[in-house]
């Protein structure tokens, strides 16, 4: 456990970060502090009041955020098509089904890990012995504080001198929300993750933002291992996290290949399989077919099919060998498929053994020159 993480004099040390990551400045730093406080650690310490209340208050302002939003998102105005009546693109269900997903635990907890957020929740002793840090329950609290500290701050100015007003308190509220959930469309933390990749081969990432309008570009670049990729989002935290998204494959694949080298025709069904031993694939499967020539000679056609790529462009027309042996069909087959896999175009000086005069000749032939030319 990193005892530098969950204590007050991380928390104190990092409001300025926090407030950078929901994108909102409070004039009572105490509310964003009481908003990390979880019920165990204000119940250990009397001079910390708890997040409950704050939690209650955000609750119903996410709620009203998410009607809106969906309001905003799938309403039909009017227009005279349906006597005026308002309509949706979406059914009552699905509407609920949507705002669900978006306000279950599990997307609350979700967001905050990839905000970095969850590293700030003060917790009692008890819940620090047991992880609780990563507990959905106590992220999904934490998120409605935020919340609702941000209600109470601008609740505490809207009572002061037209320093705010209820438009301005709302429209703060909602920039908030929309702050908290913009990591939600990403399945993972692939920040994250390429920083790991980085570290466990001791390189470094760079990231470059380029543009400050509403589209911001980040260009991510490791360039000792030849990896370059580049993402698109609304704020460079998004970009960010695209860049790496799009990343990923070139990662995979490097990985891969410091497992099994690059793709050889004569190795390339157990390079396959050696991936599918260290969990990179599923299992590689091979169907055979073979038709008598007018020559009398046996064609053999392998495919090789591998459940994790069959999502991938031009899966359909990879993993296809054909050859006048099965073994060497095969490995045709498992080596179009491998090099589908690391995104190369297969060799064409890779070599075979002529079946009638075992010369070596490139495998895209069926038959060696010397064969060929005495008709054989």
């Amino acid at each position: 456990m990193d005892t530098t993480k969950n204590t007050w004099e991380h928390l104190r040390s990092n409001l300025n970060f926090i407030e950078e990551k929901i994108g909102y400045k409070f004039r009572d730093k105490n509310l964003l502090i009481q908003a990390f406080t979880s019920k165990s650690f204000g119940a250990e310490n009397p001079d910390f009041a708890d997040n409950d209340i704050l939690e209650f208050y955000g609750d119903a302002e996410l709620y009203k955020f998410m009607s809106d939003w969906l309001y905003d998102s799938f309403t039909v105005y009017p227009d005279g098509k349906q006597n005026n009546q308002l309509t949706s693109k979406k059914k009552v269900g699905e509407l609920s089904e949507i705002r669900k997903n978006y306000i279950k635990k599990e997307s609350l907890a979700k967001c905050l890990r990839m905000k970095q957020l969850d590293q700030f929740i003060l917790l009692g002793r008890s819940d620090l012995n047991n992880n609780a840090a990563d507990s959905d329950s106590i992220l999904e609290d934490v998120f409605e504080a935020i919340i609702g500290a941000v209600k109470a701050d601008t609740e505490m100015q809207t009572n002061q001198i037209n320093y705010y007003n209820i438009s301005n308190q709302y429209e703060t509220i909602k920039k908030v929300c929309h702050n908290l959930y913009e990591m939600y469309d990403f399945e993972k933390d692939y920040l994250n993750e390429i920083y790991e990749f980085c570290n466990d081969y001791g390189v470094e990432p760079s990231f470059i933002r380029i543009g400050y309008s509403s589209t911001i570009t980040c260009k991510l670049k490791i360039p000792d291992l030849n990896i370059y990729s580049e993402g698109k989002g609304k704020s460079f935290e998004v970009a960010k996290m695209e860049a790496c998204k799009n990343a990923m494959d070139d990662c995979n694949i490097y990985d891969m290949k410091q497992e099994v080298g690059e793709p050889e025709f004569d190795k390339a069904v157990s390079q396959l399989n050696m991936l599918y031993q260290k969990g990179y694939i599923t299992k590689p499967d091979y169907e055979f077919k073979n038709e008598t020539q007018e020559d009398g000679r046996q064609l053999w056609s392998c495919y090789c099919y591998i459940a994790t790529y069959e999502d991938k462009e031009d899966y359909n027309h990879s993993g296809i060998g054909e050859e006048y042996s099965k073994s060497d069909s095969k490995k045709a087959a498992a080596y179009d498929m491998l090099c589908f896999i690391f995104n190369e175009t297969p060799e064409q000086n890779s070599t075979w053994t002529c079946p009638y005069c075992s010369a070596e000749n490139s495998f895209e032939s069926n038959i060696c020159q010397t064969c060929f030319d005495e008709g054989n």
